[in-house]
């Protein structure tokens, strides 16, 4: 892992907590909050610009690793005009939601990049869910599928796109069992999943139970369900490719999502997990294999801080979200003595987190 790649990785990262901190900014503003400080960057100022008008301070800081915003109130209770600590909970609610949204938003605009950039020298390529064909000794069509069934679901989960399609064939096929095939005269045993598609045929809805897959066992840690066909490609129109946009941008989350609850129901280990170090290790790869994998691997960093900063916890945003939605409600804040003692348990839990991450990935810098 050389200096360019640590260097890139801060530069990342620094650009996707910038766009976090901006959403809090911009949205503060509207809500008229008194902000003390716009900073760029941590560490010691390395230029500043205070605004004469509303008394902000923009600044410039030597680490760009992040960024923050500074408002008025917003870790004590101010009396002082636009103070954050007197704005109504609503208010206090967006504001807190706005970061994450930000970089939500980032990935929004990332993967429009990455759908146009799919592309060869006949167009842009728009998977679609309707079976091209299969693969060789595929097993799929044993179960009933055919080339031109449009696949809508997967189990309960509608599919549009044929991302999403791949997408929740291999993640709920995650239960593997055994069975023998013949293949060239050979008994042979495999491994497969079985999985209820949706589909449409010849007009008509169709339930498929039971439809088998390989499954992919190979990592060692989760059982994943393999596509064994082909699929047509759609028409690269302005509202085919928003369409893939938008659904693709979905099942980023909801594969952040499912990652995350996978972690706490035991289907991914520890070793699923990477921090600051593992992600530049990872970064300093998929850079040399090109901008296009690169611009993938940043957007789902960007939409997991999003999504992992909706999680309910101090001092993440989602855990402050908890606090706002409560003064909502019960038109009082919560007592500082509990948000105290809260945001030092979700200090320690977050650190204590973060820490047995980064050893795990120093081990394997050198495993």
């Amino acid at each position: 892992m050389g200096v360019l790649s640590v260097v890139l990785a801060m530069l990342i990262f620094g650009f996707m907590i910038t766009i976090h901190e901006l959403g809090h900014f911009l949205v503060a503003k509207a809500c008229r909050v008194k902000i003390n400080e716009f900073a760029i960057g941590m560490g010691p100022k390395l230029i500043g610009k205070k605004s004469k008008r509303s008394g902000t301070l923009y600044s410039l800081r030597i680490l760009p690793i992040g960024g923050y915003v500074s408002m008025e109130g917003e870790n004590e209770v101010s009396d002082a005009e636009g103070s954050f600590s007197k704005k109504p909970a609503w208010q206090k609610l967006l504001i807190s939601l706005a970061g994450p949204a930000m970089n939500i938003l980032l990935g929004f605009v990332l993967t429009f990049i990455l759908v146009i950039g799919m592309r060869d020298a006949d167009g842009i390529k728009l998977a679609s869910t309707r079976i091209s064909g299969f693969s060789n000794n595929a097993i799929s069509v044993e179960s009933g599928l055919l080339a031109d069934d449009i696949v809508t679901k997967v189990g309960n989960v509608s599919v549009h796109t044929g991302t999403e399609l791949v997408y929740e064939i291999s993640m709920q096929g995650d239960t593997a069992k055994e069975i023998y095939r013949q293949i060239d005269g050979k008994n042979v045993l495999s491994k497969v999943v079985e999985l209820d598609l949706t589909v449409i045929r010849g007009g008509d809805t169709v339930l498929l139970k039971n439809v088998m897959f390989y499954a992919d066992t190979s990592s060692g840690i989760v059982t994943m369900g393999e596509v064994d066909f082909g699929v047509y490609a759609e028409t690269a129109s302005f509202g085919n490719i928003m369409k893939h946009t938008f659904f693709r941008s979905l099942s980023s989350v909801k594969m952040i999502w499912d990652n995350i609850i996978g972690l706490f129901t035991g289907r991914f280990g520890i070793e699923a997990m990477s921090g600051p170090i593992g992600t530049t290790e990872a970064i300093a790869t998929v850079a040399q294999e090109g901008w296009y994998t690169l611009l993938y691997f940043v957007t789902i960093i960007t939409m997991n801080l999003g999504v992992f900063n909706l999680l309910p916890v101090l001092p993440l945003d989602g855990g402050h979200n908890l606090f706002h939605i409560y003064e909502l409600i019960m038109r009082k804040p919560v007592p500082k003595k509990v948000e105290t003692a809260l945001q030092v348990f979700g200090v320690i839990l977050m650190f204590g987190l973060i820490l047995i991450v980064s050893i795990k990935d120093i081990i394997g810098l050198f495993s």
